[in-house]
């Protein structure tokens, strides 16, 4: 993987900026009598088993509480940080994971941020996104402690527990399954409860006046050692009876491009993106697979190994990862991704691949 690298950024201790090879990577003592020490506030990310999984590790190690902890977008700062700020939060930790800056979120991070070190609380952000000069420049004067990039051995809660906690046995399990789950590799041994993981995580975002209560109360079961519970099993079932007709709408709108590389494009609601993606490369052995949820306008898009998709997320404003990225749309610009809203869409992204030919139904 390029760009195999973690930056550091360190407010608190050597005061400095610095680039460091992930293997480098270890426990942080000092850091962790701080959290310590400090009412603790977790925002992380809403949609995937590496969002909820850094809370996991918290309320495991350090008692992070339930109404402490909130589960969003990274397009929801702005909104977020309206509610937030009725906490009045100060003199506390606040930890941000999995929840990446990119240009459309940068000015809403900025506000948030800022208010928060007004206020002398301590920031700590861990994310494996890529990260430009820009976005480092606004961590560098607002954060107390980061560990942000691209890299090959950690997903975000990865790193949150790499710094911060002591290895045993249930957590470094947990470590494996979501590391396996981030990076989209096969594993025989975990394939069940990951799923079950996923897509239980998925069917919780179909309602969202229930989702933060629900990701919560997974997150507490998961942490005191029930990663397999009925509660997570009945979620997991709602994802089950809903799937199969929406894999029947991704493989019925799904598109052929063909540019630098062939791109496989499909829309549909409620199914979880790695698995409506491999879903395309498996039956239009593409490339690169692109899946939006005209329910939400999320975007998921992946690709084969050593081919890099990032580009098209970063076309649509969002970003990620060389072999997995995202974006989100507003839907109301997409006309609720009715046939004219889709139409936009895919106009935009032939202007994003330059491609030369499309078949609308390559079967």
């Amino acid at each position: 993987m390029e760009n195999s690298k973690l930056i550091i950024i360190d407010n608190l201790f050597s005061k400095s900026t610095r680039v460091i090879d992930p293997k480098r990577l270890c426990y942080n003592e000092w850091l962790s009598k701080i959290v310590k020490n400090k009412r603790i506030y977790c925002i992380s990310r809403d949609s995937n088993f590496d969002g909820l999984c850094g809370p996991v590790f918290l309320i495991k190690d350090y008692n992070l509480k339930m109404e402490d902890t909130f589960f969003i977008q990274q397009t929801e700062f702005d909104s977020f940080f309206k509610e937030f700020k009725k906490l009045k939060p100060k003199n506390s930790m606040i930890i941000i994971s999995d929840l990446n800056l990119n240009e459309k979120n940068f000015d809403d991070v900025k506000k948030m941020l800022s208010y928060l070190k007004s206020k002398n609380n301590v920031v700590l952000w861990t994310d494996h996104h890529l990260i430009n000069q820009k976005q480092i420049k606004l961590l560098e004067e607002y954060i107390s402690f980061g560990v942000q990039g691209e890299n090959y051995l950690y997903c975000a809660s990865e790193l949150l527990y790499t710094l911060l906690c002591r290895e045993d046995k249930y957590s470094k399990e947990l470590a494996q399954i979501v590391h396996i789950n981030d990076f989209a590799l096969n594993s025989t041994k975990y394939k069940k409860i990951e799923d079950k993981l996923s897509y239980g995580i998925v069917s919780f975002s179909w309602n969202s006046k229930t989702k933060q209560r629900n990701l919560r109360k997974l997150s507490g079961l998961i942490a005191s050692g029930k990663l397999n519970s009925k509660f997570l099993n009945v979620a997991y079932n709602n994802y089950i009876k809903s799937e199969l007709k929406s894999k029947k709408m991704l493989m019925k709108s799904a598109t052929i491009i063909h540019a630098k590389h062939k791109i496989g494009v499909g829309f549909s609601k409620r199914l979880q993106t790695n698995a409506a993606c491999a879903e395309i490369m498996k039956k239009f052995k593409t490339e690169i697979s692109i899946y939006l949820n005209t329910e939400t306008g999320k975007g998921g898009i992946r690709s084969i190994y050593g081919v890099d998709c990032s580009y098209l997320a970063n076309g649509f404003g969002g970003g990620g990862h060389p072999q997995a990225s995202g974006f989100n749309l507003d839907s109301n610009k997409y006309y609720n991704f009715n046939r004219k809203g889709l139409d936009k869409f895919m106009g935009e992204l032939e202007k994003i691949t330059g491609k030369r030919k499309q078949n609308l139904k390559e079967r």
